[in-house]
């Protein structure tokens, strides 16, 4: 199952052409090396929502990937463990032995407890997570948005925002899983070698 973080953040350009279409395309990579396995998408930022449930449908699968948008999601912000805990839900009656979350994100998270949450998808249905962090470490980058049809950037309190990938909190989740974290940054990670 792969968990797309889809918060305004995800929209910064520290990661060609944005961190979120380079998201979609590494899942795109990942359905395009399965042979009928099953796959889900859950999107969150401030909820998480199961978007596709499980299913070997891929093409279906992907043109629906292609559609996802932040206004998926109706609550800004950004909330890690309530993903996980979506997602797994998504595991309830099947009987995959091979159970994996796929979290793709910069790691922002708003006082979910995803390590707990990650603690628990571990415990309730013997899940694997990996977590692949976007976006740079060091400078990050602005969040675009667009008003009155001119491109300006996300303020707060008059600030322009500067949004960085936050890899430890993407680690912590790996390891309480046995899973992997894959410090993408502003790199580009072969999915192919990932899935296998």
């Amino acid at each position: 199952s792969s968990d797309l973080d889809v918060s305004r953040s995800m929209l910064a350009e520290d990661v060609a052409p944005n961190r979120l279409e380079r998201a979609k395309q590494m899942i795109k990579d990942t359905v395009d090396e399965m042979a009928g396995d099953r796959i889900g998408l859950t999107v969150f930022s401030g909820d998480a929502r199961l978007r596709i449930p499980l299913t070997n449908h891929y093409d279906d699968f992907k043109q629906t990937l292609d559609e996802v948008a932040p206004e998926d999601v109706f609550r800004g912000g950004s909330r890690v463990g309530d993903a996980l805990l979506e997602a797994a839900d998504g595991f309830h009656g099947k009987t995959n032995r091979h159970k994996a979350i796929v979290l793709i994100s910069d790691g922002e998270d708003q006082k979910s407890d995803p390590i707990q949450a990650a603690r628990q998808v571990q415990q309730d249905h013997g899940a694997k997570i990996i977590t692949i962090g976007l976006g740079d470490t060091v400078q990050g980058a602005r969040i675009p948005v667009v008003e009155a049809g001119r491109k300006g950037y996300l303020k707060h309190q008059g600030a322009e925002v500067w949004s960085k990938l936050n890899g430890e909190i993407l680690q912590q989740i790996a390891s309480e899983t046995e899973g992997v974290y894959v410090p993408e940054g502003t790199k580009q990670v072969s999915m192919a070698d990932l899935y296998y």
